[in-house]
């Protein structure tokens, strides 16, 4: 049995709740080496989330993805 090793060119996360949000925080904390890697977060559509939970998503995606660039360059 042969092991693959590969190079990681990027990452794309996307949620759409709070869970959803935290586990994209959690495993790109926990797993990830950003550094030279693209990082794109994205929040999908939700049509149950209401106003005010969705600008909390929001604020912890663009957190998120101000970790990932400050760690990155």
């Amino acid at each position: 049995m042969q092991l693959l090793v590969y190079e990681t060119s990027g990452c794309f996360c996307v949620y759409n709740s709070k869970s959803g949000l935290s586990y994209v925080q959690q495993s790109a904390e926990s797993s990830l080496d950003f550094h030279g890697v693209p990082v794109v977060v994205v929040l999908g559509h939700n049509p149950d989330v209401d106003e005010r939970t969705l600008a909390l998503l929001r604020e912890g995606g663009q957190q998120l993805a101000d970790r990932c660039l400050s760690v990155c360059y």
